[in-house]
């Protein structure tokens, strides 16, 4: 079995490099390794300093997230932390790429950090409902006090070593490989036969009122909540009164008491989501072309937003548009939003300048013959007698719904044809949804991908059925509002709970944004798509379109809008009264509106996985929070729904049932789901 460390003798310094791909992760065995590999060189005589460095392009990536859903193993990294700040040999760290978590507390543990200057690190826990777990919180608050421990524990963003606040971390900060001056350092170490511990150093701790300052700040903004940032607070205040060893230990329960939390759980399950989410069949078949030049076939606000998209992706954009006066509205729009990031200092001039400077008018021929991709809303007419893409090229329809052959046969796509759905705005949000129609190569689906990963978009694979993922959750979710409605539950007790459960808007209230007219065009469509008739309760919506109140861009619609304030229409609230009193439906549900929200879409989610229009149910959790805006921290209404109980839903289901057939009657999944006492995610908890 080959060692996961390299070992090489360099002048009576052994240089122990982590080697596992990908990044060096310390896993089990690597630690295991490194562990052993350390005694064997504090062991051997002829050596007398050691040098820690990572193979490829990091030093350590830290623990593999997926460790964490078991019990951790032997040796942990804190016994390696402990294993190298107590070692009778000097021990340096020769850092280059990132450092992240662990990796870092390895490298705080050192008694000597070499790094190269466009190295960074951070310590990521909180983003992930957790906290350091091998001493990272007392040993980083040691070296540069509490405002700036806490900083980084409680943002967890990357930072470069060469930041000043980071001056005391690094003993070296030198151009390129750190390792020949890691060594150099080992060994005047070794010769000095002196050096401190980072346990032992106390440059942080010299400024006992400033230190609790910090300290008192950051509590009184957190509270009382029950959360990874108030731990870290706790463990940062250890660090000042309590001897080392029992601050490791204080930050070690606190570690393990966080791991098995719920809020932990959620934000593992949704980082280990948005790693599946672009893990699709196609791209290991696919060839996938860089895409540079992108051409818009569209028009309005979503050609907008997608120019501004591509622009900050650093692509080129083409605007073709047979209307030339709406390309200039188009320009001028994407000039405006960048010249606001401009006077907000969010973007530099030189910056803006340059994206503008890749943005250009085009006819159609032209583009036809140059850009890598074409963004198709079907609002340009295209002729016959039009030459044909490039070979490589890809057509993305971005209405959510396939184009006609005939369309793609004129610029000779066929076969090169995807269907995309992106969540709005399209320039400020990441989901993409993606639906592939039968005959499109692998290689334009693995291009495609492989372009929005680059501008930074979650792309979640659809099948190509009505209102793809979003629409059909979205279905669900209105129907079951409008079904509790009729039932006599007022539009903002629904959206109220849907707050609670998560969402940041409820129901109606998205109505109001979105607009009516289109809501209930929406919501008629995948009613005749699925062959059902449509809910009585949508004669709400009509009510309110015929009285002119069609959302809030009137100042008007379920509720009103006053001093940019949402609050009750009387005349809404009015008309269902009478509404209620005409059709007899004062019957609200026993059950927790909340939990008839939730059960509606967990029915539909069953659907949707058992007929096989998604991927993998992680992926309707992406869609939830990127899409619909549910609240990444609790992971998704799927693992939510987990946490639950599938049990307990199903009994909801089964209560919830008479109001709405169509929206609570139990999916065959769900049943089977309880029956094997399984959740979308494993067993049932």
């Amino acid at each position: 079995m080959v060692s996961e460390v390299d070992v090489e003798f360099r002048d009576s310094v052994a240089v122990l490099a982590l080697n596992r791909p990908v990044a060096n992760a310390l896993s089990p065995s690597l630690r295991q390794a490194l562990e052993l590999t350390i005694r064997s060189a504090i062991d051997d005589n002829t050596i007398k300093a050691i040098v820690l460095k990572g193979v490829g392009q990091g030093f350590s990536s830290g623990v593999d997230i997926g460790e964490y859903e078991g019990p951790l193993e032997n040796p942990w990294v804190g016994d390696l932390c402990h294993l190298i700040e107590n070692a009778p040999k000097p021990i340096v760290a020769a850092m280059h790429g990132v450092a992240l978590g662990a990796g870092f507390e390895l490298a705080l543990a050192a008694h000597a950090r070499v790094a190269d200057r466009a190295a960074r690190v951070a310590l990521p826990e909180v983003t992930l409902g957790l906290i350091p777990g091998a001493g990272g919180t007392q040993r980083l608050s040691r070296i540069t006090g509490a405002q700036v421990a806490l900083e980084c524990l409680m943002t967890g963003r990357v930072i470069p070593v060469n930041d000043p606040k980071f001056r005391r971390v690094f003993e070296k900060l030198v151009d390129g490989d750190p390792v020949e001056h890691a060594i150099e350092m080992a060994l005047e170490l070794a010769s000095k036969g002196t050096w401190i511990p980072t346990r032992d150093r106390h440059p942080g701790l010299t400024d006992p009122e400033a230190y609790q300052a910090s300290v008192q700040a950051v509590a009184a903004r957190i509270g009382n909540k029950n959360c990874a940032e108030r731990d870290i607070v706790r463990c940062i205040e250890a660090a000042q009164l309590l001897p080392f060893e029992q601050g490791i230990q204080l930050e070690r329960v606190l570690f393990e008491d966080r791991l098995t939390s719920k809020a932990a759980r959620a934000s593992r399950h949704f980082f280990a989501a948005e790693r599946r989410a672009n893990a699709m069949p196609d791209l290991s078949k696919g060839q996938a072309s860089t895409i540079n030049v992108v051409a818009l076939l569209c028009q309005g606000v979503l050609a907008v937003e997608l120019a501004v998209q591509c622009l900050d992706a650093g692509q080129s954009v083409m605007l073709v548009n047979a209307d030339g006066s709406a390309a200039n509205a188009v320009t001028d729009r994407v000039a405006a939003l960048y010249d606001a990031a401009v006077n907000r200092e969010r973007l530099k001039e030189v910056v803006r300048n340059e994206r503008l400077a890749r943005m250009k008018i085009t006819d159609l021929p032209r583009a036809l013959q140059q850009a890598d991709i074409f963004f198709d809303d079907a609002s340009l007419v295209l002729t016959d007698g039009l030459p044909a893409v490039k070979s490589t090229a890809v057509w993305a329809s971005v209405n959510g719904e396939n184009c006609d052959l005939s369309r793609l046969k004129k610029v000779h796509a066929e076969g090169k044809h995807v269907v995309l759905k992106h969540s709005r705005p399209a320039h400020s949000t990441q989901l993409i949804e993606l639906a592939v129609p039968y005959g499109t190569s692998s290689d334009s689906t693995a291009s495609v991908v492989q372009s929005l990963a680059r501008s930074r978009r979650t792309v979640v694979r659809s099948a190509l059925v009505p209102g793809l993922l979003s629409d059909n959750l979205n279905f669900a979710l209105f129907g079951a509002a409008l079904a509790l409605c009729e039932a006599g539950v007022m539009p903002q007790e629904i959206d109220e709970a849907a707050c609670q459960l998560g969402f940041p808007n409820g129901p109606f209230a998205l109505a109001d944004v979105l607009g009516l007219v289109e809501v209930q065009n929406r919501h008629n469509r995948l009613c005749d798509a699925r062959s059902l008739k449509a809910p009585k309760a949508l004669a709400l919506l009509t009510a309110r379109i015929a009285a002119g109140a069609k959302g809030r861009a009137v100042g008007r619609g379920i509720y009103c809008y006053s001093d940019g304030k949402m609050r009750p229409d009387p005349e809404c609230e009015e008309w269902l009264e009478n509404w209620h009193r005409t059709c007899e439906a004062d019957r609200k549900p026993a059950s927790d509106i909340g939990q008839a929200l939730l059960a509606a879409l967990v029915n539909e989610a069953a659907r949707l996985i058992s007929e096989r229009r998604v991927l993998r149910a992680s992926d309707l959790d992406i869609v939830a929070v990127k899409g619909m805006g549910f609240d990444r921290r609790l992971g998704g209404p799927l693992l939510q729904a987990d946490f639950m109980g599938i049990l307990h839903l199903l009994q909801e289901m089964k209560s919830l049932a008479s109001l709405d057939q169509d929206i609570w009657t139990p999916h065959p999944k769900i049943i089977e789901m309880v029956k094997y006492g399984q959740g979308f995610f494993g067993r049932a908890t």
